[in-house]
C-alpha cells in the first residue's frame, strides 16, 4: 500500500500565523509512513525550512486545488472563500455546523465537487474530550483585555451586575441571548465590558447580538456598543482569531494537541475518531440537499 500523502495548505494571516502540524509532528508523520507536503508561507510560525529539515515537501503556496485527489487536504481553519467545487478529503475546523453566515454555499461545495469534510473542532477522543480546545492558550489574554472574568451559566440577568463579561462560550445547541439591547435598558447596569474569543457574530445563536461584527486586535480592538441614554456605556472586544497574538503557543498546542488524531487520517475509514465527524457531514449535506429538494 502506498503511502498517504498529508498536504498543508497556507493559510493568511492572521488565522496563517499559526500552524497545525510542526516539524517535530511532521517528523513524526514521516516516521509513521507519511508524505508531508507542506505549502510554503511567509507567516507561519514553523518556518518553512524546519519543515524541509525533517523530511517535508515544500510546495508552493494555494497549490492544493491541483494536488492529486487522494492528497488529504489539512489545514487550521476554513478555506478562502471560492465558489469552484472541493474535491479532496479536507481535515480543517470549517466553522459551518452552527448554521454560520455562509454555512450551506461552504458544504455545498464538497457536495458538488465530491470531496468531504472532517471538521477538526468536532473530533474527541473514546472519553468524548475534544483533542483541542482552540484558544486555550490566550485565555491570560482575554482576561487581560476585560481585566476581570466573569462566568454566568443560569440567570443570565445576573451578568449585568458585574462590570465586566468574558464570553468564552461554544454552543452545540440555542440558548437564551446572555445580552440584549433591551436588557441593556435595565436601570442599574453596572456591565462596561464585554470581551471574547468568538467567530460567533454572524450565528443565528449569537449569544451576544448586540454586535454582528468582530473586533481586530490590531485595527480595531474595540468597538462602543449604542446603549440608551443615562445609562453607563458599553465597550466590546471580541477578537475570533485570538489565539493568533500567541502564534508559538497556539501552534504547538495544535500540533501537539491533534498529532494523535491526525496520525490516524491514513486510515480514517477505519478510525471512530474520524467516523464520527463523518457522519457529522453526511448528516448535514443529507439535511441540506434535502431541503433543497424540497424547495425545487
Amino acid at each position: 500500500m502506498s503511502a498517504v500523502t498529508l498536504h498543508l495548505h497556507a493559510e493568511a494571516a492572521p488565522i496563517g500565523t499559526r500552524g497545525i502540524i510542526s516539524p517535530t509532528t511532521a517528523h513524526r508523520l514521516i516516521q509513521d509512513g507519511y508524505n508531508v507536503y507542506v505549502e510554503r508561507s511567509n507567516v507561519r510560525y514553523f518556518k518553512d525550512s524546519g519543515h524541509a529539515a525533517v523530511g517535508c515537501t515544500l510546495v508552493p503556496a494555494d497549490s492544493w486545488p491541483d494536488a492529486p485527489l487522494d492528497h488529504i487536504i489539512i489545514g487550521m481553519k476554513a478555506l478562502p472563500e471560492g465558489d469552484f467545487p472541493l474535491k479532496h478529503v479536507h481535515a480543517h475546523a470549517a466553522h459551518c455546523y452552527r448554521n454560520q453566515a455562509g454555512w450551506d454555499r461552504v458544504l455545498m461545495r464538497f457536495h458538488q465537487g465530491g470531496g468531504l469534510l472532517l471538521d477538526l473542532e468536532f473530533i474527541t477522543d473514546e472519553n468524548g474530550e475534544r483533542f483541542i480546545t482552540f484558544g486555550r492558550e490566550t485565555r491570560p489574554v482575554g482576561a487581560a483585555l476585560a481585566s476581570r472574568e466573569t462566568e454566568v451559566r443560569t440567570d443570565y440577568s445576573e451578568i449585568l451586575e458585574h462590570d465586566v463579561l468574558t464570553n468564552r462560550v461554544s454552543l452545540s445547541s440555542p440558548v437564551a441571548p446572555f445580552v440584549t439591547f433591551e436588557s441593556l435598558k435595565a436601570p442599574g447596569r453596572k456591565l462596561t465590558v464585554i470581551s471574547g474569543i468568538s467567530n460567533g457574530s454572524h450565528s443565528p445563536d449569537n449569544q451576544l447580538p448586540i454586535y454582528t461584527n468582530s473586533t481586530n486586535s490590531d485595527v480595531r480592538p474595540t468597538v462602543r456598543i449604542p446603549t440608551p441614554s443615562g445609562t453607563v456605556t458599553l465597550t466590546i472586544a471580541m477578537i475570533p482569531y485570538l489565539p493568533s497574538l500567541l502564534p508559538r503557543e497556539a501552534s504547538e498546542s495544535a500540533a501537539n494537541g491533534l498529532y494523535p488524531a491526525i496520525s490516524l487520517l491514513g486510515g480514517w475509514q477505519n478510525h471512530g475518531v474520524w467516523l464520527e465527524v463523518e457522519k457529522m457531514y453526511r448528516d448535514k449535506i443529507a439535511a441540506l440537499t434535502g431541503n433543497q429538494t424540497t424547495k425545487a
